[in-house]
């Protein structure tokens, strides 16, 4: 009968749930937690869609909210990596991309609940990148130096280094922010703290390494 007069006095109605959130021993008797899960998932429907990022930050009970979450933020970043190829700046496109790429990982730790307090800057990401580039193929480590060299053709210009520097920008960011995150998610699961920069590299050297061909089918390569 508790739940039902919760509910009537609850408001709104819809957020009151009975909810035990671990184990209980009652003598002979174990009693499973039940009802966190189903929580998480009503808050979130009730949320404000302005808070809802900031729940799935904070909550620990629901994992795949979080990379759910974190996929859509490398979705995000891949996209406005292709849009970067368009900076009419030289040296630009390569400037917006590395503050992408940070951003990036900025986001995907306050979403696991990660703190990074030293990446290296732009050492991490040359370090990386350059090994990313030699991992997924010449093809693209071609089309970056050519999408460079675009910029100066006479009659071609920006709009042509564009096109072909913004999609590959935009691969590249996706296969750097979802070897990051798994390389990633399991220090947060575990509430440890991440490896220093050189570890977190080689962490990331590896994951490529054995599944290089996921994520290149990952960014659309």
């Amino acid at each position: 009968e508790m739940p039902e007069a919760a509910r009537r006095l609850a408001a709104p109605t819809a957020g009151a749930l009975p909810v035990m959130a671990d184990t209980k021993k009652l003598g002979r008797t174990e009693i499973p937690a039940y009802g966190v899960d189903e929580l998480v998932e009503r808050t979130l429907k009730m949320l404000p869609e302005a808070q809802r990022t900031a729940f799935i930050c904070a909550q620990h009970a629901r994992w795949d909210l979080k990379e759910q979450a974190a996929a859509r933020k490398i979705k995000l970043a891949a996209a406005a990596a292709a849009s970067s190829a368009a900076i009419p700046i030289p040296g630009g496109h390569s400037v917006a991309l590395v503050g992408i790429q940070m951003g990036l990982i900025a986001e995907i730790n306050t979403i696991l609940g990660l703190t990074l307090q030293e990446t290296g800057g732009h050492d991490f990401f040359k370090g990386f990148i350059g090994i990313l580039l030699a991992q997924t193929g010449g093809r693209a480590a071609c089309g970056r130096a050519l999408s460079e060299a675009l910029k100066f053709v006479p009659g071609l210009g920006w709009a042509g280094a564009a096109v072909i520097g913004g999609t590959i920008a935009g691969a590249l960011t996706t296969i750097f922010g979802n070897v990051y995150l798994d390389s990633v998610k399991e220090y947060a699961r575990d509430e440890m703290p991440l490896p220093s920069q050189g570890q977190l590299v080689e962490r990331m050297t590896r994951m490529l390494e054995a599944r290089r061909d996921h994520y290149v089918q990952q960014a659309g390569s």
